[in-house]
Parts: C-alpha cells; structure tokens; sequence
C-alpha cells in the first residue's frame, strides 16, 4: 500500500518504519550517551577527589613531620642554651650561637631568645637598639612563660593571611 503525493511522490510503510526506527535510534543513542557523560563525570570526579585528599594527607603527613622535626632542633637549642648558661654569660656567645644554628636550617627565617630583663638575641644579626624592642610585651614571650617552654610561630606572613 502505498500513498501518492502531490508531487508524484510514494510513500510506503517501510519507510515510515524505517524512518521512525532511524529517529529512535538516534535518540537512543543521545539518551545514552548523555547517561554515559554524566556517569563519566561523576566517576571522574570521584577519582579526582579521591586523588586530591590522598595526595593531600601525604602532605599533611610530611608536614607535620618536618614540623616536629624543627620543633626538635628548636628544643636541642633551648637545652644546649639552658644547660651551657648561655644567658648568663657574654651575649656574643648566645648571639653566635643562634647565628650558627640559622646557618644549619634554611627553612627557618630567625631564632631568638627573650630574657625577663627585656634584651633580646636574634640569629639574624638583629640588635636592637635599647628600649626599641621589649620581647616580654611580645605574644609569643607570654605564650613560652605561660606555657613554661619553646613556642614557635608562623611566619608572619602566613598569620597575617590567616587574620584575613
């Protein structure tokens, strides 16, 4: 059976079905495909957020591993200072000290030593004038007495960061 057109055209069943078959088919396969991008997506993004906590607990774990490593080295200082009476003695001593130790760890920017007098040793170089810095007004000389020990900080570009 087939039906004329106008223009002198037939058209039979099997190529309405064909027709119709060809458009499912393509819809098929654009339904699938969308499913299959979504299901990609999120696999991948699953993958990726996987990779980024473990890689970032690795980090995390040398962190905290270097950091417990200065805070040793900090703590060896603080003993050979205390047990050589350091503080008691010429402050070139301490000050040449502190200088020698900046000198072996490149990672750390200074280490400095606050007495209750209020003078300072800075391995740096640093020599304040007097009256121009007065370590026991300082946060981190409240911390070390309050907390009877070393106390470490951030840089202070990080704290400043972190305030922000």
């Amino acid at each position: 059976m087939k039906k004329q057109f106008a223009n002198g055209e037939s058209k039979g069943i099997h190529q309405k079905i064909s027709r119709y078959v060809s458009i499912m088919i393509i819809c098929l396969v654009i339904v699938v495909s969308l499913v299959l991008g979504i299901l990609t997506s999120a696999f991948l993004l699953q993958q990726n957020k996987e990779n980024c906590v473990a890689h970032t607990e690795t980090l995390t774990e040398q962190i905290v591993g270097w950091y417990q490593q200065q805070i040793a080295s900090v703590d060896l200082i603080a003993t050979t200072i205390e047990y050589s009476q350091m503080t008691s003695v010429q402050s070139d001593v301490l000050q040449d000290y502190l200088a020698e130790c900046l000198t072996k760890n490149e990672a750390v920017y200074d280490y400095y030593v606050g007495l209750n007098d209020g003078t300072c040793f800075f391995g740096g170089g640093w020599e304040p004038a007097p009256g121009e810095y007065d370590p026991t007004i300082r946060d981190w000389y409240k911390d070390a007495i309050s907390q009877k020990g070393i106390v470490s900080q951030l840089p202070m570009w990080m704290r400043i960061l972190e305030e922000w």
